[in-house]
């Protein structure tokens, strides 16, 4: 695991993001799509009345898209947290 990943990872672990609080969705949703950018990915945040949902596409070398082969990675994930703000 690379430096960088970690402190990524830490920072994104640190950020409090309880069920039903949207102004912490919408930080964690920045963060994810400052990240993909810096990357080189396409980003997209969705407006859903959940809270934003973020979209990071990165164009591969594999000629079978939307499938689940050797050439493709995909990541599904939620970032809130059935927990009350503060350290858990």
């Amino acid at each position: 695991m690379s430096p960088e990943w970690l402190a990524r990872l830490t920072a994104l672990c640190g950020m409090d993001s309880p069920t039903g609080d949207a102004a912490a969705l919408v930080q964690t949703a920045a963060l994810l799509a400052e990240w993909g950018r810096a990357d080189g990915l396409e980003v997209e945040i969705r407006e859903t009345p959940t809270g934003p949902i973020v979209v990071l596409v990165t164009q591969g070398r594999g000629h079978r898209p939307h499938t689940l082969d050797r050439s493709s990675r995909h990541c599904l994930s939620h970032r809130d947290c059935d927990c009350p703000p503060g350290p858990s």
